[in-house]
């Protein structure tokens, strides 16, 4: 049973700010998937794309708060971690630079095509940079690099079509999309696969120390999810939803896992209370509160933003 301690409640708002993140970037997925296969995307609707073509620069507000709030607040963890992960991270950033520079070069020259190979690079580094960061939660999960194991690998593939999954149906909905209705459908089902069904089978083999119950209950939130949104696709017929659900599983799929590495930070190598710094009761709740502070934020935004637009359309 997990319980309410000062350094579990900070692992869980450095979790969700990682979350937050993978999720914002996924929007973002979206658009490199359609730059890297276009020929899936209507050409009626190439021109919004450059209007769309990346989120601004707030989900590396929530990367920036979840690192630093790691290396603060379990800095055991993180130096015993970091000589593993250092070349995934530097991937990371690297991919983020990468990024930023040629997102400037682009919105300076308006006469790039829009499938041409600049923006192919930076649909890659779009990509390259969160399955980097994904790297690095698998580690922590597993205990070794996602490649040398089957779960890693799982793992990781579960990331790169969870992050195609929930950026094809934002975009498709944002652009009202009728071709190829069948592709979020397509990719829901595989995340939904993957994610549910190999991923638990293959860690509760191969990690013992993972809790069952967790996975067991992920695999059971996932199947909910995907019944709830068969049921809207088949019965309700409302073919724009998947975005919803893949979030739904995008928000609790992470909680789920790091719940069943409980109470390790790194499996079967440290736990959580060893990890976070002994002097630093007072500094842990200081960061809680500042890592507590942008979800909040955030969460008022959208809540905001989502009013305005209920007004907007009911007057029009």
């Amino acid at each position: 049973m997990v319980s309410i301690t000062l350094a579990n409640l900070c692992l869980f708002i450095i979790v969700c700010l990682f979350t937050l993140y993978g999720i914002l970037v996924a929007f973002d997925c979206g658009t490199a998937f359609f730059i890297l296969w276009p020929g899936l995307l209507s050409k009626k609707k190439e021109k919004t794309r450059q209007h769309d073509i990346f989120h601004g620069f707030t989900k590396y507000i929530f990367l920036l708060f979840g690192f630093f709030g790691f290396k603060i607040l379990f800095n055991t963890a993180w130096t015993l971690a970091f000589n593993k992960v250092i070349t995934l991270i530097l991937i990371g950033v690297i991919a983020i630079l990468l990024n930023s520079v040629m997102f400037i070069i682009l919105k300076n020259n308006k006469h790039h095509r829009h499938d041409g190979l600049l923006y192919k690079l930076k649909a890659i580094c779009i990509f390259l940079a969160p399955l980097s960061f994904a790297g690095v939660g698998v580690y922590l999960l597993t205990g070794n690099p996602f490649w040398a194991t089957t779960a890693g690998g799982l793992l990781m593939l579960s990331s790169l079509i969870g992050l195609t999954s929930i950026g094809v149906a934002y975009v498709m909905r944002h652009m009202k999309q009728k071709q190829y209705q069948w592709l979020p459908l397509v990719l829901f089902s595989m995340w939904g696969f993957v994610l549910g069904f190999l991923v638990p089978i293959v860690l509760i083999r191969s990690h013992s120390s993972l809790a069952t119950t967790s996975l067991a209950l992920l695999t059971l939130s996932v199947a909910l999810i995907m019944l709830g949104y068969l049921f809207t696709f088949v019965v309700l017929k409302q073919y724009d939803q998947t975005w919803q659900f893949n979030l739904l599983i995008g928000g609790i799929a992470p909680v789920l896992l790091v719940w069943a590495n409980w109470p390790y930070i790194i499996n079967n190598q440290i736990g959580i209370n060893q990890a976070i710094s002994v002097h630093s009761n007072a500094a842990a709740l200081i960061m809680y509160i500042i890592l507590l502070l942008p979800i909040i934020s955030y969460g008022y935004l959208i809540f905001t933003t989502s009013i305005s637009k209920n007004k907007v359309s009911k007057e029009a």
